[in-house]
């Protein structure tokens, strides 16, 4: 058995042998076990074996709401998925009227605002009061939207996602037949009090759940570094595990970066000068390089998704004047290959 897969503490290891569903933060560690558990039956020199489970808290609720669905004999709110939600936080948010230099980007960041109310509030309404207290523009703005965008759901029959651990609560209480069996959870260093409420009402209903830890336990010596600025910091991080991988090469590493969405160009050069510094000399061959980030590179950065990306917003409002030229020289564009642009005559 692989000694990645040992390390992992033995009830996490347990879990994923019998097929207990495992529920994590995040898609990386689900992919991540069910990697570990593959590699382990390859050791093993087993060429058939019964898969691990493993899924992201997300998708394990839409498959609980499924379940829920398939059993009920009432007639449930219907799920919308993730880009219908996107859509209608737009909506709401045109319709506003609000001066915004930026529309799509409020609508994101009002439903992150939204889901986290709902991750760590009450489950109650509160946003209400919000709207003609003496609070700031931006969250009298947010309570307009989330009224608006909470009178739309209930309008259509629908919930999102922000409000599907809730309703999984309340359906607890009320029916148990689609609830049974066992889950593990693993790699929750914290889990908000929505997550509380729907664990403990499922654990009332009959669910056993296991919390274990992702990793084992291990001794370490904690240090602190003052660099002067966020560049210095990455930079003696990386430093630092370049001499950890010089000194055991077999060694993994992990760096958390605050903001990486900010800074993962700078990062990438940084990561590319200090631990990978012969790429960058001229001729050099190309090899895999590593290091690796777990946020990836933006779609809309890419030439070819930008370009139908661009076409796609082009086709329902007007482009800011930087976005419209960096279309119209697209090599994507119809003549875009004789270097001849064009706009759209409507």
């Amino acid at each position: 058995m692989s000694a990645s897969f040992v390390s992992l503490p033995a009830a996490l290891r347990n879990a994923l042998i019998a097929g207990t569903p495992v529920i994590t933060p995040n898609k990386r560690l689900a992919r991540r076990l069910v990697a570990l558990y593959d590699a382990a039956q390859r050791a093993e020199a087993r060429t058939v074996w019964a898969g691990a489970v493993a899924m992201p808290w997300d998708a394990w609720l839409r498959g609980l709401w499924q379940d829920l669905t398939a059993e009920s004999a009432r007639t449930l709110p219907r799920l919308l998925p993730p880009v219908a939600e996107a859509y209608l936080w737009q909506r709401v948010v045109n319709a506003d009227g609000m001066a915004l230099m930026d529309h799509v980007g409020a609508a994101a960041l009002a439903a992150d605002a939204w889901s986290l109310w709902h991750a760590w509030g009450t489950g109650s309404e509160t946003f209400r009061a919000w709207r003609d207290g003496h609070l700031t523009e931006d969250t009298a703005a947010f309570a307009r939207w989330a009224e608006a965008f909470s009178g739309e759901l209930a309008h259509r029959g629908c919930i999102d996602g922000a409000m599907l651990a809730d309703s999984l609560r309340a359906a607890a209480a009320d029916e148990t037949r689609w609830i049974a069996g066992d889950v593990c959870l693993a790699g929750f260093n914290e889990t908000t009090p929505q997550q509380q409420r729907l664990l403990a009402a499922l654990g009332r209903a009959g669910l056993r759940i296991t919390h274990c830890l992702s990793v084992g336990e291990s001794a370490a010596t904690p240090t602190r570094a003052h660099p002067a600025t966020p560049r210095e910091e990455i930079a003696a991080a990386l430093t630092w595990a370049a001499d950890v991988l010089h000194s055991r090469p077999d060694a993994h590493v992990g760096i958390v970066i605050e903001d990486l969405v900010a800074c993962r160009e700078e990062v990438v050069a940084l990561a590319k000068a200090i631990l990978d510094p012969g790429a960058l000399l001229p001729g050099a061959a190309a090899t895999a390089r590593p290091f690796d980030l777990s946020l990836g590179e933006p779609l809309s950065a890419l030439a070819l998704p930008a370009a139908a990306l661009g076409l796609i917003n082009l086709g329902s409002a007007a482009l800011p004047m930087g976005e419209a030229a960096a279309l119209l020289r697209s090599p994507y564009l119809p003549a875009g290959a004789a270097g001849v642009g064009w706009v759209n005559g409507g």
